[in-house]
């Protein structure tokens, strides 16, 4: 919710509700852009952590283990974790394409 806020995009607190926020997207790393949310299942439920898709295969997203906000590469090791129990992603942020492309149309 911090990072979003920071950019005028209020979220709601939990992240069952934040798993109905902007538009649905593939679940599937190939389909992820950086700013999109992920969700995650663990054994509290479907959505019960998020992230924020960083790029370059990252997430930041606030650990409960550690207590604190950390990035996690999702080819490690660690992230092996997050791939295996990715339930969700979400847009929240819509790119406008460049106005190049507008002005050719």
């Amino acid at each position: 919710r911090y990072v979003y806020a920071r950019h005028g995009i209020a979220l709601p607190r939990t992240a069952t509700d934040q798993s109905v926020v902007g538009h649905s997207i593939v679940v599937g790393l190939d389909s992820v852009a950086v700013g999109d949310l992920l969700f995650f299942a663990t054994k509290r439920g479907r959505w019960t952590h998020v992230a924020i898709y960083a790029g370059n295969g990252r997430i930041i997203h606030a650990s409960a283990g550690s207590r604190r906000v950390r990035y996690d590469d999702l080819d490690s090791p660690r992230g092996r974790w997050f791939i295996e129990h990715l339930s969700s992603v979400r847009r929240v942020i819509v790119v406008s394409p460049p106005m190049s492309v507008l002005a050719s149309k």
